[in-house]
């Protein structure tokens, strides 16, 4: 299994100006970054995006997730296998190139992302459709959801 982390600088809009919505944003996978290092993107939404996921991975709504990167033609597609394990795809969608695939454990994965919405709570986001207290929400949903569930994916 690979580490995974998810980078987001909360300073990095300042570059764009002060009401901007992009951050840099990336996918750590080891020692891969995708969709690349200083990658900038509508991270608040990606973010989003990216939560409402995993809660369906969790809640085994769904098998298999994509994550999208809005600035530009990636995703990531991230399905549970057994227990915590879950296996990922990075795409460039251009030609459907997998450029890299990976087993990761997805309890660190939901930490990552959980340190992410994190800083948004901090930051005080309060623009549509993404308000302050959603992010609360957010968090809440998918600590329940991991402390529950995860355990339920061995076969």
């Amino acid at each position: 299994m690979e580490e995974f982390d998810i980078y987001f600088d909360s300073s990095s809009n300042e570059k764009w100006g002060v009401n901007s919505d992009f951050y840099d944003v990336h996918i750590k996978l080891g020692d891969f970054a995708f969709p690349g290092r200083g990658w900038t993107d509508l991270a608040i939404y990606c973010i989003d995006d990216w939560s409402q996921g995993f809660i369906k991975l969790l809640s085994k709504e769904e098998k298999t997730i994509i994550g999208s990167f809005y600035d530009g033609s990636y995703h990531f597609s991230l399905s549970a296998k057994n227990g915590e394990e879950g296996k990922i795809q990075l795409v460039a969608d251009d030609d459907n190139e997998i450029l890299k695939e990976s087993f990761i454990n997805l309890n660190q994965a939901v930490s990552s992302l959980l340190k992410v919405i994190d800083i948004l709570i901090e930051m005080k986001i309060d623009k549509e459709p993404v308000k302050a207290k959603y992010w609360e929400k957010m968090k809440n949903c998918l600590i329940d959801l991991s402390k529950h569930n995860l355990e339920k994916f061995k076969s």
